[in-house]
């Protein structure tokens, strides 16, 4: 059984920057201890942001308009590091390093699958609220299992999940 990620309490800090390496603004999201996505910032592309987190809080991230999921190191839920493990802050012969080193995080798009693309240009290339009936004549055309996940990605897309 697969449990909701979300954030469990720790004392471990994490320190990140996050750099927008899609064409499009991102929002980034810290998954609450309920696992509820909870919005800290929208990064428009090619920008960075520093965040202070902890090692067990989870983040995910959304491109702004459509809702679409993005990945970091194709992964689509970020775990912060244990900086322990990656830096040291008192290394011998180098006393002045900081002890506070953050870690870059870059955010990319996903490959997606065929079908899910092709749903998505189907979704953005239609104004579905002056043409909702164009859901019942797709009706005809689309499999049922389609059909559905067209409806809750223009969902989605317009915040109403």
């Amino acid at each position: 059984m697969n449990q909701k990620p979300k954030s469990q309490n720790s004392e471990k800090k994490s320190f990140v920057t996050f750099v927008n390496k899609t064409n499009r603004d991102v929002d980034v999201l810290w998954l609450d201890y309920e696992g509820d996505p909870v919005k800290y910032h929208t990064i428009p592309p090619d920008i960075c942001v520093n965040i202070n987190t902890y090692v067990s809080h989870p983040w995910i991230f959304e491109d702004s308009e459509t809702r679409d999921r993005r990945v970091v190191n194709n992964e689509l839920i970020f775990y912060p590091p244990n900086l322990e493990k990656f830096f040291r802050s008192n290394l011998p012969g180098n006393p002045g390093l900081n002890p506070s080193p953050r870690i870059i995080v870059l955010i990319k798009l996903p490959v997606y699958k065929l079908r899910d693309r092709c749903l998505q240009v189907l979704r953005d290339s239609v104004d579905w609220e002056k043409n909702i009936d164009l859901l019942d004549q797709l009706e005809f055309e689309l499999p049922k299992s389609v059909l559905d996940d067209l409806y809750v990605m223009i969902l989605r897309k317009d915040h109403y999940l």
